[in-house]
C-alpha cells in the first residue's frame, strides 16, 4: 500500500475524500453529524463488520445500513481490516482521511500510513487517563465522578496518539452505563461539530499526550460479571451500573440459573451482614427483591433468567453455578 503523497503537509482540501470506519452506535452518530451537518467531507466508503451472533462480542454494536442508504454511501461488511482484500479496498477508496471510532481493534501501520490527513479517532476518556479497553464500564466502576472524550490522531500504540481536543462530562452517582455512554456520544458528536472544519483546514494544534501520567484499564470479558456478595453495597452497586446495558450486565446464581441484574439501588441499612448474597426481602409491587452483601444490601430492581415469584426470601445468591 503506497501512501500519497502532498508537496506540503498543510495543504487545505476543499472536499476530503473519506473513509468511515466503525460498527458501534458511538460511531453512527459521529457519522450522522458527518454526513447530515459537514458536507465538505466526501464520504466514499464506511467500513463495518456483519452483526454478531453474539451481541455480547461487541458491546453498543449498530447496523449502517439505513444511515448509509439514505445519504447514497457504498457500505463495506468486513470481518477484518487486516486482510489482503481490506487493505486492497483501503487502497482503491483513496481517501485523504479516515475516521475510526468505536472499533475495538488496533489499526495497522499499512491503514495508518495511507491517508495524508491522517487517522481519526475518539476514545471516551480523558487521555492519557483510562487508555485501552471498556473506558465506560471502569470509569463507573472506579467510581469516577466526571470522565470525557478524546478526539485524537490514531497511531501505532493503544490510545497513545496526538490530541486534537477533548471534553469533559460528569458522571453523576445515579449513572448507569448506557446513561454515561449516551453522555460519551453526545460529546463526540460535539467534538466533531467544533473540529471537523479545523481538521479539513488543516489547522489542529495537536498535543503530545504526557506518557508518565497514563493509566490502562484492562479489557473485560462477559464472563467478569460475576457479582462477588461479599463486598459493600456500594462497591456492588456501581459494579452492577457500570455493567449495564449496552454491555453484557452484572449476575449471580439462583436455583441454577444465571440472573443478569440491570438497576440497582442501595438500601438505606449499611450494617455488616454475616450471609452475603442472601435474599431477605422482596417488594411484590415493584418486583424487586433485597440482597445482602458484606456491608449493606442492595435492592434488585430490573433483573432476568428467572420469574419473580421463583424467587424466595431466605434464598442465597452466589457466584458459581451449583
Amino acid at each position: 500500500m503506497v501512501k500519497k503523497e502532498f508537496e506540503k503537509r498543510n495543504e487545505i482540501l476543499e472536499n476530503p475524500k473519506t473513509v468511515f470506519i466503525s460498527n458501534c452506535e458511538n460511531g453512527w452518530y459521529v457519522l450522522k453529524e458527518i454526513l447530515e451537518n459537514q458536507p465538505k467531507y466526501k464520504v466514499v466508503g464506511v467500513l463495518t463488520t456483519p452483526k454478531p451472533e453474539d451481541p455480547d462480542k461487541v458491546s453498543g454494536y449498530k447496523d449502517f445500513s439505513e444511515l448509509t442508504d439514505k445519504f447514497g454511501v457504498k457500505l463495506y461488511q468486513l470481518t477484518s481490516l487486516k486482510n489482503p482484500n481490506s487493505l486492497q479496498l483501503l487502497n482503491s477508496l483513496s481517501p485523504d482521511i479516515i475516521f475510526c471510532i468505536g472499533w475495538s481493534r488496533i489499526i495497522g501501520k499499512d491503514i495508518l500510513d495511507l491517508p495524508p490527513f491522517g487517522v481519526i479517532g475518539m476514545h471516551p476518556t480523558l487521555l492519557p487517563e483510562g487508555r485501552g479497553r471498556a473506558p465506560i464500564p471502569w470509569a463507573i466502576l472506579k467510581g469516577l465522578k466526571k470522565s470525557g472524550v478524546t478526539m485524537f490522531y490514531l497511531d501505532e500504540g493503544v490510545d497513545t496518539g496526538d490530541i486534537i481536543d477533548q471534553e469533559e462530562f460528569s458522571i453523576d452517582f445515579e449513572d448507569d452505563a448506557k446513561k454515561v455512554y449516551e453522555k460519551s456520544i453526545q460529546t463526540m458528536v460535539s467534538l466533531a461539530k467544533k473540529n471537523l472544519n479545523l481538521i479539513s483546514q488543516n489547522t489542529v494544534m495537536r498535543k503530545k499526550q504526557n506518557s508518565s501520567k497514563a493509566t490502562y484499564w484492562e479489557q473485560r470479558r462477559p464472563e467478569d460479571g460475576i457479582i462477588d456478595w461479599s463486598k459493600s453495597s456500594f462497591e456492588n452497586y456501581n459494579f452492577i451500573r457500570g455493567l449495564s446495558k449496552p454491555y453484557p450486565g452484572a449476575f449471580g446464581f439462583l436455583h441454577d440459573k444465571k440472573i443478569k441484574i440491570w438497576k440497582a439501588k442501595i438500601k438505606e441499612n449499611e450494617s455488616n451482614n454475616d450471609e452475603a448474597g442472601l435474599i431477605t426481602g422482596k417488594n411484590k409491587t415493584n418486583k424487586s427483591f433485597t440482597v445482602n452483601c458484606k456491608i449493606g444490601s442492595i435492592e434488585i430492581e430490573d433483573f432476568e433468567g428467572i420469574d419473580f415469584d421463583q424467587i424466595l426470601v431466605g434464598d442465597h445468591l452466589s457466584k458459581n453455578e451449583s
